[in-house]
């Protein structure tokens, strides 16, 4: 009676080990999916868009801008470095595509067009940083300073095929 009463203890002994390996493995299988999700949810954001340096926020919309003939190049400002910013973007553009991004008024249409502005204030809040809004009609440009106009065209640059 006392070998059985030793072997239960021992059994039983197993058993709550076993119980306890089980809820640790369980654990350890959980934490290493939820890190695969997250890995794989990070990756998949970094693999869509690649711009270096990446940007602070990326939103997915619907559709794609489509370049032409017709896309015109229109600012308000008459700031040096912007305007430099824009003729050196569309000189490259032109040197890889063969279409030339015309600067223009900004009369017109909005159809087309890639919208750069000098904007200071809250959207914007360190002088190389910018917002770069592309929509299947146009793409806008906003910066505080000429630097952020000159990094977003950077940026539209790196996501050119």
């Amino acid at each position: 009676m006392v070998g059985y009463k030793i072997k239960t203890a021992v059994t039983s002994s197993y058993i709550n080990y076993s119980k306890q390996l089980l809820s640790i493995m369980k654990l350890i299988l959980q934490t290493a999916f939820l890190f695969a999700c997250i890995t794989t949810c990070l990756k998949t954001q970094a693999q869509r868009v690649k711009i270096i340096p990446e940007p602070v926020r990326i939103t997915d919309k619907a559709g794609d801008f489509v370049f032409s003939n017709n896309t015109r190049l229109i600012t308000t400002t008459q700031d040096t470095l912007v305007l430099q910013s824009m003729a050196l973007f569309s000189r490259s553009f032109q040197a890889t595509t063969g279409i030339w991004l015309h600067q223009s008024n900004p009369a017109g249409s909005t159809r087309g067009i890639i919208l750069v502005e000098l904007k200071p204030g809250p959207l914007v809040s360190t002088p190389e940083g910018y917002l770069l809004n592309i929509s299947p009609d146009s793409i806008k440009i906003t910066a505080a300073t000429s630097a952020g106009i000159f990094y977003a065209f950077q940026s539209l640059a790196q996501l050119l095929p």
